[in-house]
């Protein structure tokens, strides 16, 4: 099967996943945090002070073992390259893809530090059964403002090592993207990296880059000091910038015209899948509804590793129907967002704004 029907199949299969009916206790997609260990030292994630380790390789397998029904797996940190050498980390990714065999979609966050540790990750999950991998390089404006918001002098010239020789290897199943975190210095952020991106690659085009908003986060980040949240110049950026084509321009678009109205309300418009299709795990295997809401739910390894025991079990029902109730603190963090609004497109793309 070439690699195009491959990856096209994956996303209508996973499409349909996430347009049927939950499944109770069965989220289709979790985000992983598999340590928060980091090269850099950025401003709006203070993960590094004092970061946690947690589970070793061996259990992060057994525990994706243990819920083979997952479809969607975002790994995230901390940086996912902190935790290892080259070698053993890609022995957990490959070992993370054979345990689910329903896996339709693996993605990653990086800062890009180790760009040739990267790259042999990826080029080691490409020649794995994974239909389809997206990786974002995350850069947060040009040289000078990224390395300041980064805090680690030449922070931008490793991560645009590791973004340029990604892209070079964008195919259907391989999607590579610029990730950049807006802060209150949005338009500065997004205009300084898009003219030195430009400069760099005569090939470069503005729809290779992807936002998403600063958020606070107790239990994610542990940033409840930062100050630079973002504002209207970041809703700015999100509504002018241009969009990908495909199911990903869909959900970037209406992101984008929604989050006003998410930001303003302080629930997103169309409702959450925290708990139902989504669902956080930290590195300790510590369980909570989301990257946003402190609120543990247990440790998976107090249900023999099994998601579907602890999300049936009193505590995370009640937080579902807190939930549902809008009762929870309200977010509009991509992680939780671009599920549901895949999950709903009918509401999506009929919402007011």
């Amino acid at each position: 099967m070439s690699g195009t029907l491959t990856a096209w199949l994956a996303r209508a299969r996973l499409g349909a996943a996430l347009f049927a009916p939950a499944t109770r206790g069965q989220p289709l997609k979790i985000t992983a945090i598999v340590t928060e260990r980091c090269h850099l030292r950025c401003a709006f994630c203070r993960l590094w002070e004092q970061p946690v380790d947690g589970a070793s390789s061996p259990e992060w397998r057994a525990f994706f073992a243990a819920n083979p029904f997952l479809r969607w797996v975002n790994l995230s940190g901390g940086e996912l390259f902190a935790k290892e050498s080259g070698a053993a980390l890609r022995e957990l990714l490959l070992g993370i893809v054979e345990s689910l065999p329903r896996l339709e979609l693996l993605d990653f966050p990086t800062a890009g530090q180790r760009p040739d540790e990267v790259v042999a990750a990826v080029d080691a999950l490409l020649s794995s059964r994974l239909p389809q991998l997206a990786v974002t390089v995350s850069l947060d404006g040009g040289p000078t403002l990224h390395d300041e918001l980064r805090g680690v002098a030449g922070a931008f010239e490793r991560a645009f090592d590791c973004f340029a020789q990604l892209r070079r290897k964008r195919s259907a199943r391989l999607v590579v993207v610029a990730g950049c975190t807006l802060t209150d210095r949005a338009e500065e952020q997004a205009e300084s990296l898009a003219a030195e991106l430009a400069r760099r690659l005569p090939d470069f085009d503005r729809r290779e880059l992807h936002f998403n908003l600063a958020h606070h986060s107790s239990h994610y980040y542990r940033n409840a000091g930062f100050a630079g949240l973002p504002g209207q110049s970041a809703l700015d950026v999100l509504g002018r910038w241009p969009k990908p084509s495909g199911p990903l321009g869909f959900l970037e678009r209406h992101y984008a015209r929604l989050a006003p109205r998410a930001l303003r309300d302080g629930h997103p418009p169309i409702g959450c899948e925290a708990l139902r299709r989504t669902v956080f795990v930290g590195p300790d295997l510590d369980v909570h509804p989301c990257t946003i809401w402190e609120q543990p739910l247990g440790n998976a390894r107090d249900f023999g590793l099994s998601l579907e025991r602890l999300l049936t079990a009193v505590p995370a029902r009640v937080a579902r129907a807190t939930i549902a109730k809008r009762a929870c603190p309200g977010c509009f963090s991509p992680c939780e967002a671009l599920p549901a609004l895949a999950a709903r497109p009918f509401a999506t793309a009929f919402a007011r704004t």
